[in-house]
C-alpha cells in the first residue's frame, strides 16, 4: 500500500477527488475527479478515470483511462468479481466491461422526467443493479439486459420525498427515503435501510412514509 500511494500521489490525490473505489483484487482503481487535474504523461484527468495497478509490479507507472469526462458522478462501484465498472450521475447510471479492453459504456438507465438518478447497487452475484431515481426503486437485469420497477413512493399529499442509498439483503432491495414535510424545510432522512419507512419531520412527530422495500423475488 505504501508503494501505491506514492505512486498514486501525481494522480491529484486528495483536493481534486471526490472518491476513490478499490477493486476487490486490488489491481485497479475508479477516481472521480471534481476538477481537471494534470496526470502522467502530461494526461489529463477529469470526471472518472480507471487506473490499473498492474505495472506498478514491474516498477511502471500506473496507467489511466478515462470512463466518464464530467464532475457530476456521485457514485463508482465494481461488481464482485471485478468485470464490470459502474457509475451513476443524476441522468444516468452506465457499466464499463472491463474483461473487453476499450469497450464502450452501456447505460442502463436514464432518468425520467422531473427526477434525479440517486444511487446504484450489485446485488452479491452481481448480475442485478438496484437503482435509485425519484421517488421509484429499479433493479436491472444485466444478463437479461431489462429493467423492472420494484416499488414506488408518489403517494399524493403534502410529503415530498424521494429514494436514494439502495442496499440489497438476500432477495430484498431496501432504500433510504428523504423527505421534505409539507413542502417546507430541510430534507430529513429516516432510520437506516433496515426500515426505510418512516421520516422525521422538524419539530419531532414522526410521520409515516409508503414502505419503500420491495417484494422478495425469486
Amino acid at each position: 500500500m505504501r508503494v501505491i500511494a506514492c505512486s498514486l500521489r501525481p494522480l491529484g490525490l486528495p483536493d481534486a477527488v471526490t472518491g476513490v473505489e478499490f477493486s476487490h483484487d486490488q489491481r485497479r482503481l475508479l477516481v472521480n475527479y471534481r476538477r481537471p487535474v494534470p496526470g502522467p504523461g502530461g494526461a489529463r484527468l477529469f470526471g472518472l478515470v480507471l487506473v490499473d495497478l498492474d505495472p506498478l509490479r514491474q516498477g511502471a507507472p500506473a496507467t489511466v483511462e478515462a470512463l466518464h469526462d464530467g464532475d457530476d458522478v456521485h457514485t463508482e462501484w465494481f461488481s464482485p468479481d471485478d468485470a464490470l465498472a459502474l457509475w451513476a450521475t443524476p441522468e444516468r447510471v452506465a457499466v464499463r466491461d472491463l474483461t473487453r479492453p476499450g469497450s464502450s459504456p452501456r447505460m442502463l438507465l436514464r432518468a425520467g422526467a422531473g427526477e434525479d438518478v440517486t444511487g446504484a447497487a450489485f446485488d452479491r452475484a452481481g448480475k442485478r443493479v438496484a437503482i435509485t431515481a425519484g421517488a421509484r426503486l429499479l433493479v436491472h437485469d444485466l444478463v437479461m439486459g431489462s429493467t423492472v420497477e420494484w416499488a414506488r413512493l408518489d403517494q399524493a399529499g403534502d410529503l415530498e420525498a424521494f429514494a436514494a442509498e439502495p442496499s440489497w439483503d438476500g432477495e430484498r432491495v431496501r432504500a433510504s427515503v428523504f423527505a421534505r414535510p409539507d413542502g417546507r424545510g430541510p430534507f430529513r432522512v429516516g432510520p437506516p435501510p433496515r426500515d426505510p419507512r418512516s421520516v422525521a419531520p422538524a419539530g419531532g412527530e414522526r410521520r409515516r412514509a409508503p414502505r419503500l422495500e420491495s417484494p422478495a423475488h425469486g
